[in-house]
């Protein structure tokens, strides 16, 4: 995992690209802990975590609600099509503030280290 053509190639290859990014984030922080501190940081490993499974739920229910919608839909239906919707783009926002902190940690994580 130490070539840069991997880390582009995680993001492309399809179903492995919901977890080796995350693997790629945990390896770079942790080695960037340990240069610096001499340990792992669990809690940017946490965060880390927590904004793939933000990420990871917003797409899924994303996905489950385009399977159930059908040409003759109900309005509860719609509703509860609707209500996925809002839930799935909650979460994405989350997520994407999440991955704000997640850059901005290892971005200091490195300009640290010089």
């Amino acid at each position: 995992m130490n070539n840069a053509g991997w880390i582009v190639t995680f993001f492309i290859i399809p179903f492995m690209n919901f977890f080796l990014p995350l693997l790629a984030f945990l390896d770079v922080s942790k080695k960037m802990a340990i240069k610096q501190l001499g340990e792992k940081d669990k809690k940017q490993n946490s965060l880390i975590i927590f904004w793939w499974v933000f990420f990871l739920f917003s797409m899924l229910m994303t996905m489950s609600s385009g399977f159930f919608t059908v040409e003759n839909a109900t309005i509860s239906m719609i509703q509860n099509d609707a209500l996925t919707t809002s839930l799935s783009e909650f979460t994405l926002f989350i997520a994407g503030i999440l991955a704000i902190f997640v850059v901005r940690n290892l971005t200091n994580q490195q300009s640290n280290r010089t």
